[in-house]
């Protein structure tokens, strides 16, 4: 995917989530005329591969000189790694190195966590049923052969009272792939 495509992917995807904020809580998705989720929210999203979590532009002086320095931080979900990929003028590559450690989630994929639980039926009906509000965001990393281990992306969700005092439940979300609830509340109990 060229810079340009994937910068605009990114921007995209970022009005889209300031688009469904309100006042800094997230809004209720979208519904039809019977009370239902839309098609649009409620359908599955297909697998994805990599994203662009972060960018921007940067400058170094070579020779003296000021240089423009295009700068990305890709998660590939399929290894379960970020990436910083650095480009100069006319999209070449200049590096691509692996980060240890996962970068903290976007705005855009700790709402896809809170649409993915508010759409499950038992936790989105029990949230509806308090008037709860959404919280989180943190990621969750457990140790290889865990349900979140590498490859894992895990969101966690935090269902709270509408005052924000009591926690009602803690899932988590693992984006990779799109939309599975990995725990339906954290930590699990013995007896889970």
């Amino acid at each position: 995917m060229k810079r340009s495509q994937a910068r605009a992917l990114a921007i995209s995807g970022l009005a889209l989530t300031l688009a469904a904020t309100v006042d800094g809580v997230l809004a209720e998705p979208p519904r039809d005329a019977s009370g239902a989720l839309s098609e649009q929210v409620a359908a599955p999203a297909t697998q994805r591969h990599e994203e662009v979590l972060r960018s921007w532009q940067d400058h170094v002086k070579i020779d003296g000189r000021d240089q423009p320095r295009f700068v990305e931080i890709v998660f590939d979900y399929e290894l379960g790694v970020a990436r910083r990929r650095v480009y100069a003028a006319q999209d070449q590559l200049i590096s691509d190195e692996v980060l240890a450690g996962q970068p903290r989630a976007t705005t855009a994929e700790i709402a896809e966590a809170f649409d993915t639980v508010r759409r499950d039926p038992e936790l989105g009906q029990m949230a509806r049923s308090v008037n709860a509000i959404f919280d989180g965001g943190f990621l969750l990393r457990e140790a290889a052969g865990e349900l979140c281990g590498p490859p894992a992306r895990c969101v966690q969700v935090y269902i709270l009272s509408e005052s924000g005092h009591e926690e009602h439940r803690r899932p988590i979300v693992d984006l990779n792939p799109r939309g599975r609830i990995v725990y339906r509340d954290y930590p699990p109990s013995a007896t889970d």
